[in-house]
């Protein structure tokens, strides 16, 4: 099992045309983690605090945890991870990966700007 602190790579899709559970948008203006499901969450604990959402709504957290997915390392190897600290919010509409949460431990996050012709 891989932790999220290795060399690791996350690829941008922009052919998703449906969100889903198992969709994670990459999120540089969320402080934490979050999740509309509990499939692979584990360690959880009850929380039910409110998060603010980009629009300005309010949100409950239910439960706060860890959740064990899958990622693409930097050679294209499809390995095992573990996120940290992860919100269960059922009424979000996608799962976020919090950029400001992974650099906080020190990961850096290194991007491009892309434009389709």
């Amino acid at each position: 099992m891989t932790n999220i602190q290795e060399d690791m790579i996350l690829i941008a899709d922009n052919t998703v045309k449906v969100f889903n559970e198992r969709i994670w948008v990459a999120d540089s203006g969320a402080t934490t983690h979050v999740t509309n499901s509990l499939d692979g969450m584990f360690d959880l604990r009850d929380a039910n605090t409110t998060i603010s959402v980009g629009d300005g709504r309010k949100m409950m957290t239910l439960k706060v945890g860890k959740w064990k997915g899958k990622a693409i390392d930097s050679e294209g190897n499809e390995v095992k991870v573990i996120l940290t600290n992860v919100s269960y919010v059922p009424e979000l509409m996608v799962n976020l990966f919090s950029l400001t949460a992974v650099m906080e431990k020190g990961i850096s996050v290194i991007g491009e700007k892309m434009a389709s012709l």
